[in-house]
């Protein structure tokens, strides 16, 4: 998969779901001890989905570490950004409306966020903060119910830039001039930034929700996998 980036969905508990007890006693155990201190400190929900988000994403790395869930090491970047120690491995995480989702990609720094397909009333207000100019234009000749979705699809492509830099949300203004082609899918637009140039590409991994990856390669090849498939 040297030339893909992989997609695997995890499934959150929703309030009243009570199936989720199995899971949440075999991904504790592939906790570093780290991890299970962080847990406790959390409300019971956030901590059912702290656990379930942790320990999957820690069988899907095993994967392709080829080690054990309790030798991966992980380090993390100035702003908090997460990584395989020693490993050529790159992996990105987002979650939303009950649905993880985790990017792998063997060589390529990736970064994704996912967002709920919903209305955004203020669509237009916020764009008109963090959008470039033609952004806003493009926006504002639709009709005010039709907004949403290219707005969402606009700020999540942000949102995974900056993830795959291994920057903050602070950093957004700095970021607010990219330019996005007219219509609402972005399929693989390049941006430059200072020296490096990225590649940001619309995805639907789930039924109403709308997201964005972002790499430092271009033409690489996107597979949605599923849990306890083959690599």
């Amino acid at each position: 998969m040297t030339g893909q980036i992989d997609l695997w969905p995890i499934a959150l508990p929703q309030p009243g779901d009570d199936s989720f007890g199995n899971r949440m006693m075999v991904c504790e155990r592939r906790l570093s001890n780290d991890e299970r201190i962080r847990a406790k400190r959390y409300e019971p929900r956030r901590r059912a989905e702290f656990v379930i988000t942790r320990g999957t994403m820690r069988e899907i790395l095993r994967r392709y570490a080829e080690q054990q869930t309790s030798r991966l090491v992980f380090q993390v970047g100035p702003f908090g950004k997460p990584s395989l120690a020693n490993s050529t491995i790159r992996f990105n995480l987002t979650h939303t409306a009950g649905l993880a989702m985790l990017a792998v990609s063997r060589h390529h720094e990736i970064g994704i966020d996912i967002e709920r397909n919903r209305s955004i009333e203020n669509a237009l207000e916020i764009a008109e903060r963090f959008f470039s100019a033609n952004d806003v234009a493009s926006l504002r000749r639709l009709p005010r119910q039709w907004r949403s979705e290219p707005f969402l699809l606009r700020w999540t492509a942000r949102e995974a830039l900056l993830k795959a830099r291994g920057e903050t949300l602070d950093e957004l203004g700095r970021i607010s001039q990219l330019q996005f082609n007219e219509g609402p899918e972005i399929r693989e637009a390049c941006v430059s930034l200072g020296q490096s140039k990225w590649w940001i590409r619309t995805i639907r991994p789930a039924f109403e929700i709308v997201g964005s990856i972002a790499v430092d390669a271009p033409g690489l090849r996107v597979v949605q996998r599923r849990l306890g498939e083959a690599l």
